[in-house]
C-alpha cells in the first residue's frame, strides 16, 4: 500500500490507493460512561471493533492496585449498507 501525505491547503491525504470507507452502526448497552468505542475499517473492507473502559484501576492515596470484577456490555449491530452477513467473521 502507498503512503499517503497530508495536505493542509485541501485539508485531505494525497497520494495512496482508492479507498471508499464505509461505516458500522452499534451501540454498547448497559455500559458505564467509561466504556468507549471505536471501530475501523481496513482497506480490503474488514472493520475492527475497538472497545476499551476508562475506570481507574490504581489508588494513589494507598498506592495499591483497585481490583475490579469482570464487567459484561452488551454490543448490538445495525445492518452494514443494509447487509450485515460476514459482519464479524
Amino acid at each position: 500500500m502507498k503512503d499517503s501525505t497530508w495536505n493542509p491547503q485541501t485539508l485531505c491525504w494525497d497520494g495512496g490507493t482508492g479507498f471508499d470507507p464505509q461505516f458500522v452502526l452499534f451501540t454498547i448497552e448497559d455500559a458505564s460512561p467509561t466504556v468507549h468505542g471505536l471501530t475501523v475499517q481496513k482497506k480490503n473492507g474488514e472493520h475492527l471493533l475497538i472497545i476499551w473502559d476508562e475506570m481507574k484501576n490504581f489508588d494513589s492515596e494507598t498506592r495499591s492496585d483497585l481490583r475490579r470484577g469482570v464487567r459484561f456490555a452488551c454490543v448490538g449491530f445495525d445492518a452494514l449498507n443494509g447487509h450485515d452477513e460476514g459482519l464479524l467473521d
